[in-house]
């Protein structure tokens, strides 16, 4: 044992959990049950004979015994030893023997009662090579282990019945769910330790996935008592999973490492004689041919065994032609490390020996090169498709001929190599030449002739209503319209594609495919569950473009296709194909003329402005921050939902769960400048940085006292210290594996920090109006430069020479960095600027406003490029580029995550005629044919009630008011207007020509509640929340009386006064729920006050001035009551919020109906005379309605929303009783567009049959049932479902 092992030492680090052991080298390596729904990969268990009776073997029983000895004795040590390293790690060249030693370690595993899990990786095998099944397979085992504790295998069956769809999850949360909280949950102390085996890591696709957070795990003593071996050639990435460290921890991982090619070579020789020995025995060989076969081996066994392979022919050749081939062998004088001469001599064997023409050689050579080439295995079949081969026979002839290093699957009849140096080989080949370029090119001329296959519903989906998982035989349907050869081309033509020379004709194929084929193609991935390999698809190829001048035509072909694919993976639809077409489809602009063109779908009639101009929508509400990864291909946010989501920006599909940890709203994200760390900062003073890979916190999160608050924070380049400031004034930089290192102080809250590119300066931005500039080294202050107002946010350009902010004064403003003089001053916003930071070229700025705009800037000039991103009632407090600055994230309070392009030419798109705020007041002109409205813009306007065109406007004259105009109404003869502003006065003032008339009317002490004229237009009634309810002349604006109240009861004020139609009465609404009635002309009280609600209350007279309606600004139902008894006639049921004036209530010119306007954002009509609700809710608005009118004829409601826009409803459609039909599908087409319903997910209802998903940014300014009409400075988004066709209808929507 010590002269085996006299080239390796332990190589022991302090406190940790693995020791490195490697000979010559020295390198620090860190780093029917219902179980069945694990889909477990069997052919991955050691012992299985699946498919692999070609490639996996015991050792020959007396050889590399002292390996086995020395893995054993680790895996076998007992447990509680202080000691104790609970991984192995045996790395290894290509050939050298590991699979074989790692089988007859299981075997011997296995006998003692410890094997309890192996996972062998192939990249022959399409599931052992795939990443995402290893932790459910170890999971199915482990939980079928007899060694543990069933409490294991009753963790996994609770997690498979709370989230079946965990084995597709990330791996760092399958490791969580699957092992770690399972394992933990046994706390179970074993005398054997039980030993999980993983083999040939480097077999398999992007393994870090899985290696990364499971080293981790072990590091973290997650999976203390469960001990796990690996195996794999000596790989990079492999190598930098194995050196995880866990940032904030002391603790270094110690690995048990053993490199098998660095054993002494008198072992490995010794080890390999007895292998051929035992293989050959019956061709009673010398010990001279013995020894030379031995010799020229050397410690490579692949060597070795090909050699055996090709000699025996798997027992079929005669013991004379075997002895004859081996003495070939032993003639060429072959080196021991040549293998690629036995490769060379096993091809001429098999190729030159056939005497096969010109033509035939060139045929076998691309059938080589082709089966090496592929990006998955395939079968011959599909192979001699590829090469457009008339049958399957000569390629499968040849694998037969090539079998010492081609085998074809017994189990699933694809082509295999048995070990990955002879890909190696052939490439490198001298006598025939490999050329890659020439060869993914005509895969990818192959790959595209091929999917010209690619058709419309090419799986003949039933229905539109099922999803795909519901169409009971859609795995047959697959294999039989898609097939083998068509699905590897949809899965790999970019794999080709980007190898391959961009000739004319690759040029135009490709252009062909994606016009003529690119909605087919995904749609056949879709129904293949393969969306997220589309997206990765398109992702390289938009990579390949950006580095192409030739394929620059192509980027905006590629984008919409991309965009199509994000926006159907992103949706509610995803897994549902034929949505792709009746819910996707139609809401994107075919400008480029994409086939197929879809007739009898959706009708898109008219569209809202700026609705093309985001790539991407995320549907999330109160998202506070947003930030790209450094590649960008992820998004990090967080928010309300005290958690941190991240999201796979390239397929549109969030990544793994969101991550919790903090106790409430998340107000700062931020990754790492090697994307391996994101850190978050909460409002519960705690900032959590977290690990990509696993999921896991790093470290302890760092709690701050109760006094401190943390607004904003952001890592230093190298990702060892966070900088954070709070709204106490403080700037600090923690140090992750110590106490905070510096503490700088603003005079008020400091709202952004950020380190420099080099980490060696931080820029502090703060409500004093400063911009602090420190030394991040010495602590000491550089600069202070200052804004007007408070300083919201701060950024470095990207060569660290400037640094924009952004401030409450509406200003940008850029500054050199060391010399802290003011470069440059951008105005434009009209409104607070939240957000700001360079372009990754530092030529351009991103700005995001309180005034619901994006803008772009150049640096140079400080002029804006193109036109603002605009989203209403969006105010957008986080926006920075894409690392490649072709693409803008955003964030508001109030609305969704977008991606905007950053690269196309913003065009400017007029705005329409629209409100810019709030509406205070709508009714109808006398002939119903106009509608007049006044807003929080300072504005009153006329529009033509049938086609919302503006006929007039008139600015609110200001007159040293500087306040916001909040109400505004208009005399019964449209020709004044009055209006209450935040300073407590009102002012009367002509319609026509915008004059005052008469001074402002004072002496109110507080907010006006409510304004109102007298029907004959001579008096206005004002309320209070003084306390006073006060009655103006309207021609001079004298107060000509009040209303008096029983004195000494504080609880018992006014809110709201309005007047009866004949004017002689008012009735007002209190804070503690009464309603009274007083004599317009003396200012008496008519009778006693009536008790209508619990809470505040507002009210206001029918039309006939009979009964009195109530609502409390706080309930949740409208009282009707008799106006001279005072008792209740009706209780209505509603559904209101105290920030509703109670200009949301209206009356039918009849006085037998009354709307109101709903905090859901609803309006409803109820019947006064029977107390029911009449129709449906009326939905549409964003906001709650702050106004609603009747038209003169009744037939007519006007609705003005907190949402800027005006609505016009169609009253006889919501009276009218609609018969159903009784099929949904008819309905649809038969609808007149009033028959159905959007719920909150966007599914159009009808009949309560979710029909058609609507994607959301076409739901904010929708043409619901009954509108007639909508006024809005982006207009609207209106469809028909004239000759829709959904069910199983559906596949006549294309032409």
């Amino acid at each position: 044992m010590s002269s085996m092992f006299s080239g390796a030492q332990h190589l022991n680090i302090t406190g940790g959990q693995f020791n490195n052991v490697q000979g010559n080298q020295y390198q620090y390596h860190m780093q029917g049950t219902g179980l069945d729904k694990l889909h477990p990969s069997y052919q991955a268990f050691f012992d299985t004979d699946m498919g692999v009776e070609f490639s996996r073997s015991f050792c020959t029983t007396g050889t590399r015994t002292e390996v086995l000895e020395h893995i054993m004795t680790w895996a076998t040590s007992a447990n509680g030893n202080p000691q104790q390293r609970w991984g192995y790690w045996m790395s290894g060249m290509a050939g050298t023997g590991k699979t074989t030693i790692t089988m007859s370690l299981c075997k011997d595993l296995k006998e003692k009662g410890v094997l309890a899990a192996t996972f062998f990786c192939s990249h022959q095998i399409p599931e052992c090579q795939n990443y995402r099944l290893i932790v459910p397979t170890l999971a199915y085992q482990l939980a079928n282990f007899s060694g543990i504790s069933t409490t294991f295998s009753t963790m996994i069956h609770k997690v498979l019945d709370g989230d079946l769809h965990v084995i597709y999850k990330k791996p760092d949360e399958q490791i969580r769910r699957l092992l770690i909280e399972p394992w933990n949950a046994v706390n179970q102390q074993m005398e054997n330790i039980p030993v999980v085996v993983i083999d040939a890591l480097d077999e398999c696709e992007t393994i870090e996935s899985v290696l990364v957070p499971l080293v981790a795990a072990i590091q973290n003593k997650q999976l203390q008592g469960l001990k796990f071996f690996f195996t794999s050639r000596p790989e990079q990435v492999i190598q930098e999973g194995m050196l995880t460290r866990i940032l904030g921890s002391q603790q270094i991982l110690q690995l048990d490492e053993f490199v098998l090619h660095q054993v002494e070579y008198e072992f490995v020789k010794r080890d390999i004689h007895t292998y051929i020995v035992s293989e050959l025995q019956d061709l009673s060989l010398t010990e001279e041919q013995l020894d030379n076969l031995t010799s020229i081996s050397g410690k490579l066994f692949i060597y070795a065994a090909t050699v055996i392979k090709t000699v025996k022919g798997n027992g079929r050749r005669s013991r004379s032609r075997q002895k004859e081939r081996l003495r070939t062998f032993l003639t060429q004088g072959n080196s021991p490390e040549d293998l690629n001469k036995l490769y060379a001599g096993i091809l001429e064997s098999a190729i030159a020996k056939e005497e096969p023409t010109h033509s035939e050689l060139l045929e076998n050579w691309k059938i080589i090169h082709t089966i090496i080439s592929v990006g998955a295995p395939l079968s011959c079949q599909a192979v001699s498709e590829l090469l457009s081969m008339e049958d399957d026979d000569t390629v499968e002839n040849l694998v037969q001929r090539l079998q010492a290093v081609f085998y074809i699957s017994q189990s699933n009849n694809l082509i295999f190599t048995f070990h990955a140096s002879f890909p190696d080989f052939i490439i490198q080949y001298d006598q025939v030449v490999y050329d890659a370029s020439l060869q993914h090119l005509d895969l990818t001329f192959s790959c595209f002739a091929i999917m010209e296959k690619l058709k419309f519903n090419i799986c003949d989906l039933p229905s539109s209503f099922l999803a795909d998982s519901e169409v009971h035989d859609l795995e047959m349907r697959i294999q039989r319209n898609v097939g083998e050869t068509l699905r590897y081309c949809c899965q790999f033509w970019t794999l080709h594609l980007t190898k391959c020379p961009e000739t004319i004709e690759i040029l135009e194929n490709l252009e062909y495919f994606l016009k003529q084929k690119g909605i087919y193609w995904i749609e056949a991935m879709s129904v293949m569950s393969l969306l997220p390999r589309c997206g990765e698809i398109f992702y390289s190829l938009l990579k390949k473009i950006s580095k192409s001048k030739l394929m620059n035509n192509f980027k905006p072909l590629v984008k919409y296709l991309h965009n199509i694919l994000i926006q159907f993976a992103n949706s509610n639809v995803q897994g549902m194909t034929p949505h792709l077409y009746l819910s996707i489809i139609p809401f994107w602009q075919n400008d480029l003329e994409c086939v197929p063109h879809i007739n009898r779908s959706i009708k898109i009639h008219k569209q809202a402005l700026n609705w093309f101009t985001y790539d991407t929508v995320i549907v999330a509400s109160g998202v506070k921050s947003v930030m790209f990864s450094p590649d960008g291909t992820r998004l990090i946010f967080g928010g309300d939902d005290k958690m941190v989501t991240i999201w796979d920006v390239v397929t549109g599909i969030q990544v793994g769960n969101s991550l919790g940890g903090h106790r409430t709203t998340v107000i700062t994200v931020g990754f790492s400048a090697d994307a391996s760390k994101v850190l978050s900062v909460s409002d519960d003073r705690t900032i959590i940085i977290w690990d990509v890979s696993t999921g896991f916190q790093v470290g302890t999160p760092l709690q701050l006292q109760s006094y401190f608050k943390v607004h904003s924070a952001s890592f230093s380049p190298d990702g060892t210290k966070v900088v954070f400031g709070s709204i106490e004034g403080i700037v600090c930089i923690w140090d992750m594996n110590t106490d905070p290192l510096y503490l700088w102080h603003h005079g008020k809250s400091v709202n952004s920090v950020i380190f420099s590119p080099k980490g060696t300066i931080v820029a502090s931005g703060s409500d004093d109006r400063t911009i602090m500039i420190w030394d991040a080294i010495t602590g000491a202050q550089m600069s202070c430069l200052s804004h007007n107002d408070g300083v919201t946010s701060v950024s470095f350009s990207p060569d660290g020479t400037k640094i924009v902010s952004g401030s409450n004064d509406k200003t940008i403003r850029i500054w050199d960095t060391q010399s802290g003089v003011q470069e440059g001053e951008i105005q434009g916003h009209d409104d607070i600027v939240h957000s700001v930071a360079f372009s990754p070229d530092g030529a351009r700025i991103v700005s995001g406003s309180e005034d619901e705009t994006i803008r772009i800037w150049d640096v140079k000039t400080g002029d804006q490029l193109g036109d603002s991103l605009h989203v209403d009632d969006n105010s957008f407090h986080s926006t920075s580029f894409s690392p490649d600055g072709t693409k803008i994230v955003s964030a508001s309070y109030f609305g969704p995550i977008m991606i905007w392009d950053a690269s196309a030419d913003m065009e400017h798109q007029d705005s329409l005629e629209g409100h810019d705020s709030n509406i205070s007041r709508v009714t109808f002109t006398p002939d119903g044919s106009k509608i007049m409205s006044s807003s929080w813009d300072d504005t009153v306007r006329l529009w033509d009630a049938n086609t919302g065109v503006q006929i007039s406007q008139v600015d609110v004259p200001m007159k040293d008011c500087r306040d916001i105009m909040k109400l505004t109404v208009l005399s019964p003869d449209q020709t004044k207007a009055v209006s209450s502003y935040d300073d407590n006065r009102v002012i009367i003032w002509d319609i026509s020509t915008g004059a005052h008339i008469g001074d402002p009317l004072q002496g109110h002490e507080s907010f006006i509640n409510s304004i109102e004229f007298s029907n004959d237009g001579t008096r206005i009634v004002t309320g209070s929340a003084d306390s006073t309810v006060r009655i103006w002349d309207a021609s001079t604006g004298v107060q000509i009386g009040n209303l008096v109240w029983p004195q000494g009861n504080s609880d018992d004020t006014f809110l709201t006064a309005f007047f009866s139609s004949t004017g002689t009465k008012i009735v007002s609404g209190h804070s503690n729920g009464s309603v009274r009635i007083w004599d317009a002309g003396t200012g008496v009280q008519i009778g006693d006050p009536i008790q209508c609600h619990r809470s505040a209350a507002v009210a206001v007279f029918t039309p006939d001035d009979t009964r009195i309606v109530s609502r409390s600004t706080f309930g949740a139902a409208l009282g009707i009551w008799d106006a001279s008894t005072g008792v209740q006639i009706k209780n209505l049921p509603g559904n209101f919020d105290m920030m509703q004036p109670p200009t949301t209530m209206a009356f039918s010119p009849d006085g037998n109906m009354i709307v109101v306007g709903c905090k859901d954002k609803t309006l409803r009509i109820w019947d006064l005379n029977t107390g029911f609700q009449i129709g449906d809710p009326l939905e549409g608005h964003d906001s709650y309605a702050q106004a609603t009118a009747f038209s003169p004829d009744g037939t007519r409601i006007v609705s003005g929303s907190s949402d800027k826009t005006i609505r016009v409803w169609d009253v006889n459609s919501i009276t009218q009783h609609h018969e159903h039909n009784v099929n949904p599908i008819v309905e649809l087409q038969h609808s007149n567009d009033n028959n159905w319903k959007i719920a909150p997910n966007g599914w159009i209802h009808v009949q309560n049959i979710p029909t058609v998903w609507i994607p959301p940014q076409f739901r904010k300014l929708l043409w619901t049932p009954r509108t007639t009409c909508i006024i809005s400075q982006n207009g609207y988004t209106q469809f028909s479902f004239e000759d829709c066709v959904v069910g199983e209808e559906w596949i006549h929507c294309v032409k």
